[in-house]
């Protein structure tokens, strides 16, 4: 019974649904504060890992979940300024250069694995982060 009542719904089935309200809050939070670090870091990349793995575990599970998840985190990332922040890694902190310092390799891997994240199948970010390249 409880099968057919939840057949019988007109609600969308949780994979077409977006991202959950307390996910959406969470990488909020994780884009203000890897911008106030990056702020108060000068410009470079000091204490952002955090933030980085914080914001690379939500994003792969919302690509995982499928539906609309990957894509409202998206959004979120890009209007909240996450984009242009992670850009600013790159840029301000030596990550665009030739030469990468070896002890930075860990922090510029996780930077480009949250921007391809950021820019799968959305082309508004792609755009932004490509205007950088």
């Amino acid at each position: 019974a409880v099968w057919a009542e939840s057949r019988s719904s007109t609600a969308p089935p949780p994979a077409a649904a977006g991202a959950s309200e307390e996910v959406l809050q969470q990488v909020a939070e994780l884009a203000d504060a890897l911008r106030a670090k990056l702020a108060t870091a000068g410009g470079r990349d000091a204490d952002v890992a955090v933030e980085l793995g914080k914001l690379e575990s939500a994003l792969a599970r919302a690509r995982s979940a499928g539906g609309a998840s990957l894509s409202s985190l998206q959004v979120l990332l890009r209007t909240r300024g996450g984009v242009a922040t992670l850009l600013a890694i790159v840029r301000g902190g030596g990550l665009s250069s030739r030469f990468v310092d070896m002890a930075r390799l860990p922090t510029a891997m996780r930077v480009m694995v949250v921007l391809s994240y950021a820019c799968e199948d959305n082309p508004e970010s792609f755009r932004l982060a490509a205007g950088e390249a």
